[in-house]
C-alpha cells in the first residue's frame, strides 16, 4: 500500500512540475509518444524557433495554463488541442483536411513531400517513365492524386490511377495495371497494409515495373526508390511556420504545406535487375542499398 502511494505521489509531482514548466511557457509542443523520429523533429524545431518551447504529453493538455501556440506532432496531438481555442501548428500528421481543422486557427505541415518535387527525382532516375499507376481511397488521399495529377500533366507524364476502398480492391486495381512504367504508392494509411506491399512487391518483380516508395523501408525491401522524410527537416519546417505565428500572421492565413525537403533511397540491385542506368550524380546524392544490406 505504501509501495504504490508513494509511486502515484511521485507521478503526481512530476505531472506537476510539467504543468508549472507549461504556465511559464508561451509554446507548448505536444506529443503522444516519444521516439528517436518524433526526438528529431523536436530537434529540428528548436533550431529555428524564436522561443523555448516547452514539451507535453497529450494527457496533459488539459491541465495547463492555454499557451500562446500549441505544436502538436501526431494525429493525437492535433486532436487534443483542436478545438482549444489557441492557434496549432501541426507536424506527422496524415490527412489533415479530414479532421475538421476547416474555419479554426490551424496550419501544419501535411506528411508528403510535394508532388512537384517527387515527379522531377522520378524523372531523373526514370527519364523514360510516361505512365505512372496510383491506387489511392479518396477520403484519404485523394487531394494529392489531384496535385500529382495536375503536375504529371505539366511534363507530359499521365497518372493511371483507380480509386479504391479497401486493400483487397487495391489489390485487384494494381492486378489490372499491365500498362504503366511504374508504380508510385501513396501515403494512404487506408490502403499500404502489409498484404498491400507484399503483393505490389511480387507484382514488380514479375512484370519488372519498378516501385517508387514512401521511405527508406520499401526500398530495403525491394522498391527501386523512395524520396523519404527527414525528421529533423521536417521539424525545421514546423518551427518556421510557428515563427511566422509568433510574428503576429494568423494561422488560418497560412495555407498548410507539403514536406518541402527529402532524403532520396535507391534499391542498386533492383536498379541493375531490371537493367536500369541510373546518373552518377543521382547516385551521389542518394542513400543506396544493395540486396542483403
Amino acid at each position: 500500500m505504501l509501495k504504490h502511494f508513494l509511486v502515484v505521489f511521485l507521478l503526481v509531482i512530476a505531472m506537476g512540475v510539467q504543468i508549472v514548466e507549461a504556465a511559464d511557457s508561451g509554446i507548448v509542443i505536444v506529443q503522444s509518444v516519444s521516439t528517436p523520429v518524433h526526438e528529431k523533429i523536436v530537434s529540428g524545431i528548436n533550431s529555428v524557433l524564436k522561443e523555448n518551447p516547452v514539451i507535453v504529453r497529450v494527457d496533459a493538455v488539459r491541465s495547463i495554463p492555454k499557451p500562446k501556440l500549441f505544436i502538436a506532432i501526431g494525429i493525437d496531438a492535433l486532436m487534443a488541442v483542436r478545438d482549444l481555442g489557441v492557434p496549432v501548428v501541426f507536424s506527422m500528421v496524415t490527412n489533415p483536411r479530414g479532421m475538421g481543422i476547416n474555419g479554426k486557427e490551424i496550419t501544419g505541415v501535411d506528411i508528403f513531400i510535394g508532388v512537384e518535387q517527387q515527379l522531377d527525382q522520378l524523372r531523373a532516375i526514370l527519364p523514360k517513365a510516361k505512365r505512372i499507376g496510383i491506387v489511392y481511397a479518396p477520403s484519404s488521399t485523394g487531394y494529392i492524386v489531384g496535385l500529382a495529377r495536375e503536375a504529371a500533366k505539366k511534363r507530359g507524364i499521365a497518372l493511371v490511377s483507380r480509386a479504391v476502398r479497401s486493400a483487397d480492391e487495391a489489390i485487384v486495381a494494381l492486378d489490372g495495371m499491365t500498362d504503366v512504367d511504374v508504380f508510385w504508392i501513396m501515403p494512404d494509411t487506408t490502403l499500404i497494409t502489409q498484404e498491400v506491399v507484399k503483393h505490389l512487391l511480387l507484382l514488380s518483380l514479375e512484370r519488372k515495373i519498378p516501385i517508387y516508395a514512401l521511405s527508406e523501408k520499401y526500398v530495403k525491401n525491394g522498391a527501386l526508390l523512395a524520396l523519404g522524410i527527414n525528421p529533423t527537416l521536417l521539424g525545421r519546417q514546423t518551427g518556421e511556420m510557428a515563427n511566422r505565428i509568433l510574428s503576429g500572421e494568423k494561422a488560418s492565413s497560412i495555407p498548410i504545406e507539403p514536406v518541402k525537403e527529402g532524403d532520396l533511397y535507391i534499391n542498386t540491385t533492383v536498379a541493375k535487375r531490371f537493367k536500369l542506368e541510373i546518373s552518377p550524380d543521382v547516385l551521389d546524392r542518394a542513400f543506396l542499398y544493395r540486396a542483403g544490406e
